[in-house]
């Protein structure tokens, strides 16, 4: 999100923002400001899906061809000490 590191210099983050990523931190690996971006209203609610990693070619492709926008963001891996890392 353009600008989101802008607004986190000058404190113009939502409380829900703050509250949403306590929610998750304990499960999450990585920069506290990118799970912070990834905690805020914009960014969270139904954005994502989940798909095979051998049908994510595909499933982008039908997206993008009914008119939506979809990219990969990640990836599964095999599970480690925490749920999500964020690089």
């Amino acid at each position: 999100m353009e600008g989101f590191f802008d607004y986190l210099n000058y404190g113009l983050i939502p409380a829900g923002s703050y509250r949403n990523r306590d929610y998750v931190v304990n499960n999450v690996e990585g920069d506290p400001e990118k799970i912070l971006i990834l905690s805020t209203p914009e960014t969270s609610g139904g954005l994502l899906i989940f798909c095979d990693n051998k049908k994510t070619g595909e499933v982008i492709k039908r997206i993008n061809d009914a008119g939506d926008m979809a990219i990969k963001i990640g990836e599964t891996k095999e599970l480690s000490e925490k749920l999500i890392t964020i690089k």
